[in-house]
């Protein structure tokens, strides 16, 4: 069944400051052009750019994640993206990895948000949102930006996760209000949770 169709780009109007000169402007008519190609809402990739790289095409992290999608080596090698600062080549990149990963997350806007900044194995270790400060204020804006909390995905891509409990994303949520230290209480609050419904 083809997924259903994508809103379009500029409703709501785009932030002001996605288009804020001639440069940033040729970024998001790249994207428009690219994203429906790997059944994207340019929306979406627009709000990873923003927030991975500030539309910065040549931005190099301490991690080495690189250009506007800000690709590690390793993922640019699995989706097979050879010059990894040319903007083209690395939307594509980036494109094809939010494919993957919302077909993998079936479409859950914070749970593909989350792996795209931490990997996927570490949200599938923890069973949601990791509860690490970083990802966390990540998935945040990412999810803002967009504003819906799920995107249609192609389930012919791969096939999903198991199924990830919300119960662990609510603690999740509940730390990131706390600011405390999350690693520690997340841990505890997910051994006593499975000790009590006997889940793991």
């Amino acid at each position: 069944m083809a997924p259903p169709a994508l809103a379009q780009v500029d409703d709501p109007p785009l932030p002001a400051a996605w288009l804020a000169n001639p440069e940033r402007a040729k970024i998001v008519a790249l994207v428009r052009h690219l994203a429906p190609q790997f059944d994207i809402d340019p929306r979406f990739a627009l709000a990873v750019i923003a927030t991975e790289s500030a539309f910065e095409p040549g931005a190099i992290s301490p991690r080495n994640a690189q250009g506007l999608m800000q690709l590690i080596p390793e993922t640019a090698e699995r989706f097979n993206v050879k010059k990894v600062l040319d903007p083209a080549q690395n939307i594509r990149g980036g494109l094809a990895y939010l494919r993957w990963l919302l077909a993998y997350f079936q479409g859950d806007v914070r749970l593909v948000a989350a792996a795209y900044n931490s990997g996927e194995h570490t949200v599938d270790h923890y069973r949601g949102v990791p509860p690490f400060s970083e990802t966390r204020a990540y998935v945040s804006r990412v999810s803002a930006l967009y504003g819906k909390p799920s995107h249609p995905f192609d389930a012919t891509v791969t096939d999903p996760v198991c199924s990830l409990s919300p119960r662990h994303n609510l603690i999740a949520e509940a730390l990131d209000e706390a600011g405390t230290n999350e690693k520690l209480i997340y841990r505890n609050a997910s051994a006593s949770l499975q000790t009590i419904t006997g889940q793991q």
